[in-house]
């Protein structure tokens, strides 16, 4: 164990020598433990962005009832059924002729 922090205390405790030993021979910590060591002044060096900016997800609203409108995510392809109903409709001359 080389160190504790407590978030709700705001408490760090850090054994630096042995941080820098084992940062010294390869280590690797992760971005916030990074800038904590950077905050308690055991490394040097810019802060790295822990979490990516993330763009906020925007909605299309009516603006009549102030309701969010879904996106189609999927078209529908029109079904064999559906497409054999409109032949049949629009052909239902000519099938009366050939029976």
């Amino acid at each position: 164990m080389l160190g504790a922090y407590n978030p709700k205390q705001s408490s760090v405790s850090i054994q630096a020598e042995r941080v820098k030993h084992w940062l010294g021979v390869g280590a690797q910590v992760s971005d916030t433990v990074y800038n904590i060591l950077i905050d308690q002044k055991v490394v040097e060096g810019k802060k790295r962005n822990a979490l990516p900016k993330k763009r906020p997800i925007v909605k299309e609203t009516d603006q009549k009832e102030n309701v969010a409108i879904p996106t189609p995510v999927v078209k529908e392809k029109p079904t064999e059924e559906a497409s054999a109903s409109t032949a049949s409709a629009e052909g239902a001359s000519d099938t009366e002729t050939k029976e």
